[in-house]
């Protein structure tokens, strides 16, 4: 039950698995119960804390354990809570900033690889005279190597996915 590292979910306390699955605290405490698992059991200054993937894993379980019958009502009841529990859950992740749209990250690596190629295809331009008046392999490795790690740096240092512009400005 405690004490697992969740291998996928959003870790969340009491309060907020309630909002997630869209039921009162008291349902929780009664999950847990009832076996629901955790991650880490709550007392005086501890939260609570639950895996959503695990509870929606350990829910999906008891409702088939339960349900005989998939076209009856509780089950399309249950599908459509279920349903609105992932919504919830990655509109939580989104609040959090926890996701991306794929293409926005497609488009923000695409720009930023592709100003990398401009950059590394621009240092012959920048260096060549530089490297006529060089006598020496050391001094136009050096060079060499000063203008790559250039490139490199601006793609390390861009940012690929855009701030979220501030609501109240």
């Amino acid at each position: 039950m405690g004490g697992k590292a969740p291998a996928r979910g959003q870790v969340v306390n009491r309060v907020e698995l309630a909002q997630v699955v869209g039921k009162h605290v008291t349902t929780i405490d009664q999950w847990v119960r009832e076996g629901c698992p955790f991650l880490q059991r709550g007392s005086r200054g501890i939260a609570w804390e639950f895996s959503t993937a695990d509870v929606y894993d350990w829910r999906l379980e008891r409702e088939r354990s339960t349900q005989d019958d998939p076209s009856n009502m509780e089950e399309l009841e249950w599908r459509h809570e279920l349903a609105n529990t992932l919504k919830a859950e990655l509109d939580l992740a989104k609040a959090q900033g926890d996701v991306a749209y794929i293409e926005e990250v497609e488009a923000a690596v695409a720009e930023a690889f592709g100003a990398v190629r401009t950059s590394m295809r621009n240092i012959a331009a920048r260096i060549a005279g530089r490297l006529v008046i060089e006598k020496d392999d050391k001094s136009i490795k050096q060079i060499l190597l000063a203008e790559i790690d250039q490139a490199l740096e601006a793609l390390a240092n861009s940012s690929l996915v855009a701030e979220p512009e501030d609501e109240d400005a």
